[in-house]
């Protein structure tokens, strides 16, 4: 009868184990996600961010049906790219502001 106990109480504690070991939902941490918004699930299952700053680009997050797993860095290059041309775009602006300008 002990042996029973036992036996109970140790498969009790794998399965107590095992359920707090399962994968967590990830937090977002990275400051990127404040330059996205969700627009939730699209019609595959695959939920979408929306850029705040061109309002036109949504990308993939998380991970997709097919296992394929979305995180940052596509988001990251995308802001990366769009802070590259609006800074090129600025310095345009001053050239032409100087050349107008006689010192």
């Amino acid at each position: 009868m002990d042996d029973t106990n036992n036996i109970r109480e140790n498969s009790a504690e794998v399965i107590e184990s095992v359920e707090s070991k399962q994968k967590k939902a990830k937090s977002t941490i990275s400051d990127l996600w404040k330059c996205f918004t969700n627009t939730g699930k699209a019609e595959d299952g695959i939920e979408r961010e929306k850029c705040n700053g061109c309002k036109i680009a949504t990308f993939e997050v998380g991970t997709t049906p097919k296992s394929k797993n979305y995180g940052t860095s596509h988001l990251r290059h995308h802001k990366e790219m769009k802070m590259k041309i609006l800074r090129q775009l600025y310095q345009k602006m001053i050239q032409r502001c100087s050349m107008k300008i006689k010192w």
